[in-house]
């Protein structure tokens, strides 16, 4: 009896053992942590093997001539592709799987074989001026809904990741091949680039053609920067006339043609063609207009709009109204109609310009 009661007094005075559930799910945690931390190791090993074959494979032997990287689909071919400008905007983008919806389909003319280019206007520059960027480039797959109204684009070309709603979708227009004598050559130019042309500066110096359609032929090709679906703008004596969609470029030219919706004005010969857009007096769109608030236009307060500047809008070059700025705010101004001018004579898409003080 003694040694059984001095047994339990020693049992009782030692300290509680650990919790010997709590450590085996502690080891099973860390031995799944290590597990996951081997497959992710093995991965990389796996794809640090496939780029180290990869590169081997592209190893040039000693003196032989470097080996040029074909060029993108889209350079490739433009054999393909509307004749007439198309162009929708982006309306879903899914960059996981790299492919954009876009406001184009069956019958606006999309046919397979079609590539877009994906671009956004910016307003970065120090000068406000707003700029035409290219975010990539998509190829046609097939056309969506019940109407087919949609159409679906693969991204070939670019990080989608950067794409947007509403960025524009402009279809890469087939090239038909030059008629001889239908593209008059343009004059010799100076090893400095065209003749009579100033940086970003150039003119128009003929037509495509006789057709009424015809594209401008402007002194400003490849050599100076020019590109295939580059936006440039018309003006004579410093007033805008009209956007062009540069649909030709050769080294010493290239031929445009009127960006629907912002013809002031038929451009001509001689009429200056600027590569970036101009405002030397203050020239507005009409955003769209609200019934309480008043008449929306794309004027900033930097570029000088105020309040009382009246301004005459035009529509295919004829005038429909004029307006009165009430309000001016940093990226936009509100207008209301002004003497006879009515709000619903004023339409989305409308230009104003600025009158002259009297």
């Amino acid at each position: 009896m003694t040694w059984t009661l001095a047994i339990a007094m020693v049992l009782l005075s030692q300290e509680p053992a650990p919790d010997a559930g709590k450590e085996l799910e502690a080891a099973r945690r860390e031995n799944q942590e290590l597990r996951a931390r081997a497959i992710e190791d093995a991965r990389a090993i796996q794809r640090l093997k496939q780029i180290i074959k990869a590169l081997e494979s592209r190893t040039e032997a000693p003196g032989a001539p470097p080996v040029q990287p074909p060029p993108p689909a889209a350079a490739r071919d433009v054999s393909v592709g509307p004749v007439a400008p198309l162009i929708g905007h982006v309306t879903y983008v899914d960059a996981k799987a790299k492919f954009v919806l876009i406001s184009l389909g069956k019958r606006q003319g999309v046919k397979a074989g079609y590539r877009f280019e994906i671009t956004r206007t910016l307003y970065d520059t120090p000068d406000g001026q707003s700029r035409k960027s290219v975010l990539g480039i998509a190829t046609f797959e097939k056309f969506l809904g019940p109407a087919e109204e949609t159409s679906k684009l693969i991204v070939i070309e670019g990080n989608p990741a950067e794409f947007k709603m509403d960025d524009e979708a402009v279809a890469i227009r087939r090239l038909a091949p030059v008629v001889p004598g239908a593209i008059p050559a343009p004059p010799a130019s100076a090893p400095g680039g065209p003749e009579g042309a100033k940086e970003g500066v150039y003119k128009i110096t003929g037509r495509a053609g006789t057709d009424a359609t015809a594209g401008y032929i402007i002194n400003y090709g490849s050599l100076s920067g020019a590109r295939q679906s580059d936006i440039v703008y018309v003006c004579s004596d410093g007033k805008p006339k009209a956007s062009l969609r540069l649909d030709t470029v050769e080294r010493d030219f290239c031929v445009g043609n009127v960006i629907a919706g912002t013809l002031i004005a038929p451009p001509e010969a001689t009429d200056q063609v600027f590569t970036r857009e101009l405002r030397k007096t203050l020239l507005a769109k009409v955003q769209f207009v609200e019934e309480k608030r008043g008449i929306a236009l794309d004027l900033k307060q930097r570029e000088g709009a105020k309040v009382g500047q009246r301004y005459e809008v035009r529509r295919a070059g004829q005038k429909v109204g004029t307006l009165v700025l009430t309000e001016v705010q940093t990226w936009v101004s509100w207008a209301k109609p002004d003497g006879d001018t009515r709000s619903d004579q004023i339409q989305k898409g409308d230009f104003a310009e600025l009158l002259e003080d009297k």
